[in-house]
């Protein structure tokens, strides 16, 4: 989510970062957000920018892009503020979408803070919301390097943990550093053994972000397939023959 001088359309695709920067300008957040999400051996083939207006929440502009577009997955919004990101952190909850952000703030590595925005969002359980701590959250945008180079895996083929981030710098942590992130269920990207990855692939909630991912792609497909089925059938049965029917169109899924 972006906020331009002004909203004339709220939800625009984008398939290269010359595009953005022509619209958007070389300078602005969301061109750096893309640069970043562009910047891996693997890249996704489009990015939506959503826009909200100077006079609107960060919350009023996700829903108002949420009602114009359904056509992507995972968010990122321009700002690292804690109470923007616990506001679209709540609205993405109630959705099957998913919600990356960072934060630069230091309270979130003291294993003593209750305030700052990784205990708050670990304290709610947001499953749906990941969230990264980098000293140079602001311009690094270091959420968008790791979602944009895992988003075009298979669904269930990859985990988020050990995996690379092009064009960022590493950040030097203490144990006690870790052990906090680790406590609040804050991801973070440093050098192990010479390798510069993200640990450690959680949700706030702490549940796996790779198991979200495949969960909601799974909840997708069983809905393709039914109503593939039942658009494509005279009639279902309301018998254990219409059952039979349906049942087939999952287990094509799960199984």
């Amino acid at each position: 989510v972006y906020t331009p001088a002004d909203v004339t359309e709220r939800v625009r695709a984008y398939t290269s970062l010359t595009s953005v920067g022509t619209d958007l300008g070389l300078n602005s957040a969301a061109y750096r957000m893309v640069a970043k999400a562009f910047s891996g051996d693997q890249r996704p083939s489009t990015v939506y920018i959503g826009v909200k207006s100077t006079t609107e929440t960060y919350a009023q502009g996700v829903q108002a892009v949420l009602a114009a577009s359904n056509e992507w997955y995972i968010l990122a919004i321009d700002s690292k503020s804690a109470t923007n990101i616990s506001a679209v952190a709540e609205i993405i909850q109630a959705t099957r979408k998913m919600f990356f952000a960072s934060t630069a703030d230091a309270a979130v590595i003291n294993p003593t803070s209750t305030t700052d925005v990784g205990y708050t969002l670990s304290n709610s359980n947001y499953d749906r919301t990941v969230l990264v701590y980098h000293p140079d959250a602001v311009t690094a945008h270091p959420e968008c390097a790791w979602l944009g180079s895992q988003i075009v895996e298979v669904p269930g083929s990859n985990t988020w943990a050990f995996k690379k981030g092009a064009g960022l710098a590493t950040s030097s942590l203490s144990e006690t550093a870790v052990q906090a992130l680790k406590a609040k269920n804050v991801n973070y990207f440093i050098s192990i053994a010479g390798a510069s990855v993200f640990l450690d692939g959680v949700t706030s909630q702490g549940e796996w972000i790779d198991s979200m991912i495949f969960v909601d792609w799974m909840y997708a497909r069983i809905q393709e397939q039914v109503f593939y089925r039942i658009i494509n059938k005279k009639k279902i049965p309301m018998t254990q023959a219409g059952a039979t029917i349906i049942g087939a169109e999952i287990r094509s899924v799960i199984s």
